[in-house]
């Protein structure tokens, strides 16, 4: 596992950093790497998981518990559509290689 997945996954256990806002209702937390690449984390939801999987090159990661896409071309605002009207909190240009 990459470092950086590994850190944010340790930070998401201890602190459920981005998770859950102070009304404690679900958020999703995007992260878009400097390459392209983007994660998607939210808690177990049965509606967010249909929405999810309606946008085509998604990769479920079962044990880091999130979602990746590859292919940078316009899946940024793929993913911003299907979940317009929820809690979104956005992370642009993360550092590293992934």
């Amino acid at each position: 596992m990459d470092s950086n997945i590994g850190l944010l996954d340790r930070r998401l256990k201890n602190n459920k950093i981005g998770i859950m806002n102070n009304n404690l209702q679900p958020v999703i937390k995007i992260l878009k790497w400097s390459s392209g690449r983007v994660l998607v984390f939210f808690p177990y939801n049965l509606n967010f998981i249909e929405k999810i999987k309606i946008i085509k090159g998604y990769n479920w990661h079962p044990e880091e518990k999130y979602w990746s896409f590859s292919n940078p071309n316009g899946i940024l605002a793929k993913i911003l559509k299907v979940f317009e009207g929820e809690r979104v909190y956005l992370e642009l240009n993360q550092g590293g290689s992934e």
